[in-house]
């Protein structure tokens, strides 16, 4: 490789049919089979279902140098780094009309990658981040199934970025660290949300919440 190193960048486009989505609704008054006939209330229920259609739109520019140049013990220094930007919907989505983003599709993404080799030393240290993103739907917005007309509940109380709106997953970084990973559903000023904390090499850290 000589000094300059290389440049890549490059623009993407997908569509699909018939994704599969995960979505939550809520089932008031609702009284399970045997052996839990005892236990009626209001239940959260989840399941897999096929969208409509969903696409996404992004691109992506890497950069990848050895810096063979510099004088003595600091040619062997390298870094490896690449960001990518993606724009995602998803339609025909049970019980709603809008066209949220595609679930588990980080809008930014990043990676870079410090490397050092000289002579049988090979040194890597990898860092990602992934930006918040949807983990399940559960928001309806009184359209569809979810139109009281149809029998359904209506919108979800609280809206979108209610307590009871989508499930998002926190922002994260993985890196040679302490792990800590949490998912959130609803707005900050009123969350559930749940976390876990181990000591890992190479995992995952939460970075902030949406």
């Amino acid at each position: 490789m000589n000094t300059f190193g290389t440049i890549q960048a490059g623009v993407f486009y997908k569509s699909l049919y018939d994704p599969i989505i995960q979505t939550s609704f809520e089932n008031t008054n609702f009284t399970p089979p045997p052996p839990y006939s005892n236990q009626t209330g209001d239940y959260i229920i989840s399941q897999s279902l096929n969208a409509g259609s969903a696409h996404l739109f992004g691109f992506e520019i890497a950069y990848l140098q050895r810096y063979s140049f510099l004088p003595g013990f600091l040619s062997g220094f390298g870094l490896s780094a690449n960001y990518g930007y993606t724009v995602s919907g998803a339609g025909g989505l049970d019980g709603r009309s809008d066209h949220p983003h595609l679930l588990r599709q980080a809008p930014n993404t990043w990676n870079i990658s410090p490397t050092y080799d000289r002579g049988r030393f090979s040194y890597r240290l990898g860092i990602s981040y992934n930006d918040g993103n949807i983990f399940s739907y559960q928001y309806h917005d009184g359209t569809g199934t979810s139109d009281p007309a149809n029998g359904g509940n209506g919108p979800t109380p609280g809206g979108l970025r209610g307590p009871n709106g989508d499930t998002y997953l926190y922002p994260h970084l993985q890196s040679i660290c302490r792990e800590a990973w949490g998912s959130r559903r609803g707005s900050p000023l009123s969350p559930t949300f749940s976390t876990s904390t181990t000591r890992c090499l190479a995992s995952t850290t939460a970075a902030a919440s949406i």
